[in-house]
């Protein structure tokens, strides 16, 4: 570059963009194939349709346009995998048909290979859409951060609909109140899209159609908003999923106009995430004839995958979508780069948010619920495990069983927000019809401390030390936990009694005490933990008072403590099949199967078997 081109280049990094060269842009996508589907102030909404090889999910080609070959009165398109129409008799039973549309999945996914993924899988349907946006960053100035574009997909078979939103450039600025562009006329905006080109069933509201309903508010006055149970069956569940987006979600307007989304997420393992579903009613058109009603949840994948692997780039890799890089320092200059390289540009940002609905859509399939985190995920395959060992199909005689724990339905609740429908007040309680039920838990829930870490020796060690990293060890411990029959009183020891050995000869006896202990004083490391005042705990030679588990009694016994215990007792173990019981057993078993499994299948595959 001379000196007059290094200004130049210098002046546009500075900046965003001018109309004029919006709107070149606007023209190099149009010439590549995007079909311009809207025009708004804030933004010119693009859409693409693209297939997905089956043997190849990172291989993209242009489709022609699917909606070409829809079927007279349908609610789908006839290529993804010929779904059936309004008129046939459905294989499954829906709770919203319309949704019916969207249960459209590939051939093969990582369910068919590894039955965990089968487990965590949900059965309800709901609208995914991968977020995600480019910006141009600023260094200095009132404004620090300008958003260029925001890419929504979609994945239905082996199809994905993209909807790339160019964002004008007067709609641009982002400020710590948020951004200029309405989620809400996005979303409409797409599903306006989908109803008239691919799913006819998809529901708008007439505005004279929409019930409302009084709630009373903190003044005593009442206030009406949209009855969203009473028009449950008009409402579209949709999930918004981002990687790592906070930047993403922050791009959207907040206003009187709009729902606050970012008052209504919390930050779960790095991401916003909505732990409550936000309601809210969209407008379709500019007369507010119609609108459409929206039951919002939005997840991160940063709480799908481990913290080392939460990049695009790791992504990617599990689904052979591999993510578009960018030469060196472009990302500094994204808004040059867009004028320069508009096709590129699109190419770039939609292909981000392709890789997260992909993502997803291989996990937990296409269009269907998706979790919140993974560990929450891998407790609904433990659950799913458990109820197979019991033989049980209910999660009410799971709890029972396993937990010791019913349901205790207290009635109905008012709602204290406009978007929050009335809750059934439920809770649940140790089994009422065992008194020692709710001893057990009190005891047990007082005695309990997680893992503790620590170096017990300050200062250089000269001599050689060994650092034990045992294979499997959690599941180990959990696969040897023994099951209590809840149903059964508990067997008391003697009151101010001095427990032995003799009365806990194994540490995975079902057993806890409140009591006092003492160790030798030449003990190095006392095991029993003893809480404090901020939460913390510590371990002392000496205590009174103190919950104590069966296993930390055992050890400290073992030790040479003395332990004086003034309640405490023994839980019944639970026989099957005239063995103890161990469900935890069963379940970690199928855990580490399907590990395994991963490991020799997705060999140059980490993820997968982190996973």
């Amino acid at each position: 570059m001379n000196k007059k081109q290094t200004d130049t280049f210098s002046e546009r990094t500075k900046r965003t963009w001018s109309l004029e060269e919006y709107n070149d842009i606007i023209k190099a996508l149009e010439s590549n194939g995007c079909k311009k589907l809207k025009t708004r102030t804030e933004y010119t909404l693009f859409k693409q349709v693209v297939v997905t090889e089956n043997d190849n999910h990172g291989n993209l080609q242009n489709a022609e346009n699917p909606c070409a070959t829809k079927p007279e009165r349908s609610g789908v398109i006839s290529p993804l995998c010929g779904a059936k129409g309004t008129t046939d008799t459905p294989s499954k039973v829906y709770s919203k048909p319309f949704l019916a549309a969207l249960d459209v999945q590939k051939n093969e996914g990582l369910s068919d290979v590894i039955p965990f993924f089968g487990v965590i899988q949900s059965e309800r349907l709901r609208l995914n859409i991968g977020l995600d946006t480019e910006f141009q960053t600023f260094s200095c100035g009132s404004c620090s951060r300008k958003v260029l574009s925001v890419q929504m997909s979609i994945a239905i078979s082996d199809y994905l609909l993209r909807y790339f939103f160019l964002i004008d450039p007067e709609y641009q600025e982002i400020s710590v109140n948020g951004g200029k562009i309405p989620l809400k006329f996005c979303l409409a905006d797409i599903l306006a899209d989908l109803k008239k080109s691919l799913f006819h069933d998809f529901p708008l509201v007439l505005k004279r159609d929409i019930i409302y309903r009084k709630y009373p508010s903190k003044d005593h006055a009442s206030f009406k908003a949209v009855d969203f149970t009473a028009m449950a069956d008009s409402v579209i569940p949709i999930t918004i999923v981002c990687n790592g987006g906070k930047a993403d979600i922050s791009v959207f307007r907040r206003s009187k106009y709009d729902i606050d989304v970012i008052r209504n997420l919390s930050e779960i393992q790095g991401g916003w995430m909505s732990t409550q579903n936000i309601r809210f009613k969209a407008e379709n058109d500019r007369n507010y004839n119609y609108y459409w009603l929206v039951d919002l949840s939005i997840h991160d994948t940063l709480g799908l995958t481990p913290a080392e692997n939460q990049s695009l780039s790791s992504l990617g890799q599990v689904i052979k979508h591999p993510k578009i890089e960018l030469p060196k320092n472009t990302s500094a200059h994204m808004a040059e780069f867009a004028v320069t390289n508009p096709v590129d540009f699109y190419h770039y940002a939609v292909n981000d948010a392709d890789i997260i609905i992909l993502f997803c859509a291989e996990l937990f399939l296409r269009n269907h619920s998706i979790p919140i985190t993974l560990s929450s995920a891998a407790a609904v395959s433990m659950r799913q495990s458990i109820q197979d060992y019991f033989g049980v199909l209910k999660r009410s005689d799971n709890d029972r069983l396993y937990r010791g724990l019913e349901l205790l339905d207290e009635g109905i609740i008012r709602p204290k927000e406009e978007s929050m429908k009335f809750l059934k007040a439920t809770r649940y309680v140790p089994l009422r019809d065992n008194p020692d039920a709710l001893l057990i838990s009190e005891f047990f829930e007082e005695a309990y401390t997680g893992g503790f870490n620590a170096s017990f020796y300050i200062g250089w060690i000269t001599h050689p030390t060994t650092d034990f990293d045992l294979q499997n060890a959690y599941p180990t411990a959990m696969a040897n936990i023994i099951d209590i029959d809840w149903s059964k009183n508990v067997i008391d020891f003697p009151r101010n009694y001095n427990i032995t050995l003799d009365d806990l000869s194994s540490p995975l006896i079902p057993a806890v005490a409140i009591g006092d202990f003492d160790f030798p004083d030449d003990c190095y490391c006392p095991n029993v933990p003893v809480p404090v005042k901020g939460g913390m705990k510590i371990y002392p030679l000496h205590a009174k008072n103190v919950y104590m588990a069966g296993p930390d009694m055992y050890l400290a016994l073992k030790l040479g403590a003395k332990i004086r215990i003034s309640r405490g007792f023994k839980c019944v173990p639970l026989k099957k099949d005239g063995k103890l019981s161990r469900c935890l057993s069963y379940a970690v078993a199928n855990l580490v199967q399907d590990r395994t499994k991963a490991k020799n299948v997705f060999k140059d595959n980490k993820l997968i078997e982190k996973l």
